[in-house]
Parts: C-alpha cells; sequence; structure tokens
C-alpha cells in the first residue's frame, strides 16, 4: 500500500493473484467485525469490489464503489497483478478512513481453489500498517504478534510465520516490494 505519487490524497494496493482464486482485505479491522470495510478481487472476473463486513458471513457490495482497479498479467508465472485505487477518504460512510502516519489494523482472506468471492476463504490473517506522509518515512507493518526471534525485523518475523503455516514454497501471501506494502496471493 502506497500514496498515489501523483495524487496523494489517493492510495494505491498491489495484489498479485493466481487465476481460480479471491482475494480480501480488511481495512481498519483486524477480522470480520460487522459493518467493517473490505475489498474483495476476484482473479478470473478480473473485479475489484467495494464491500462491508457482515460479521461472519459473506460481505455485501457497497451500494457505492469507491474504486478503480487496473489488470495485468506477469507472462513469467501468469498471475494477475491487480492495483486497487481508492481516496484515503472517500466522503462513504461505509468506507474506512485511511490515516496517515498512524497505525491501523487490516485483515487479509483468500481462497485458492475459486475465485468466487461467495465462497469461504481458505486462509486469513491480520496485520498492522503504517503509511506515512508524504514528507515522512517508508509503510511498515507488524504481524501483531511481536518480534519472537530478536532480529527487530517485522518483515522476516511475518515471512518466518507464513513459512511456518504454509510451507517453504508458498510463504509468499504478503510481499514488501519496493518498499511499499503490497498483497500477494499466490500458489499455496
Amino acid at each position: 500500500m502506497e500514496l498515489d505519487p501523483a495524487d496523494p490524497s489517493q492510495v494505491l494496493m498491489t495484489f498479485h493473484l493466481k487465476e481460480g482464486t479471491w482475494m480480501g482485505v480488511g481495512l481498519g479491522t483486524s477480522g470480520m467485525t460487522s459493518s467493517s470495510d473490505m475489498i474483495q478481487i476476484e482473479s478470473d472476473a478480473q473485479m475489484a469490489h467495494d464491500m462491508t463486513s457482515r460479521g461472519y458471513r459473506s460481505p455485501l457490495k457497497d451500494n457505492r464503489n469507491d474504486l478503480s482497479h487496473s489488470w495485468a498479467k506477469n507472462e513469467q508465472n501468469g498471475y494477475h497483478v491487480v492495483t486497487v485505487r481508492r481516496a484515503l477518504d472517500t466522503g462513504d460512510e461505509n468506507d474506512y478512513v485511511i490515516p496517515l502516519d498512524t497505525k491501523f489494523d487490516m485483515s487479509w482472506a483468500v481462497n485458492t481453489s475459486t475465485s468466487s468471492i461467495s465462497s469461504y476463504h481458505s486462509k486469513r490473517g491480520s496485520f498492522t500498517a503504517y503509511l506515512p506522509s508524504p514528507t515522512n518515512s517508508q509503510p511498515t507493518w507488524d504481524d501483531k504478534d511481536g518480534d519472537k526471534d530478536g532480529d527487530k525485523d517485522e518483515y522476516n518475523d511475518i515471512r518466518d510465520k507464513f513459512v511456518d503455516f504454509f510451507g517453504e514454497d508458498s510463504a509468499r501471501a504478503l510481499t514488501v516490494a519496493l518498499g511499499s506494502l503490497a498483497f500477494t496471493a499466490l500458489a499455496f
């Protein structure tokens, strides 16, 4: 996640999805809190949806779509690269106002066997994000469980947790690319 360099009132989120999968993120929540802001992405339909959580039921599409998105296909690995763009503050009461220079909770979920967003997720998790203002430093994130191995490197702590959970070959569900927070749903 990064501010749009051309318009810092907008945020860009980049997702990498394998065909036949979906991925969702929750903004301002570490779980499925009812009425929380969500984005769901269908790889096969090449759609990004502005959603609102209904707790532990399928989220509903917002009456107003405050997202734009672009798609590309990585010819080397066949994954869809999706960039979702939305305002930090959309003015929509269903959307979370993304703060600058303040940590906030985010959640993620992925289904690795279907791109139907009505299907239950196969993996999920949460983290804390930090999006700096243009005059501040790089974005950061925290796995919410603290530094377990003492290396003071939050990225490696999260990577280690994913390796433990998914296995070495598929521990790429969250990646940091070029100093920006990027979400990746790859082959699990």
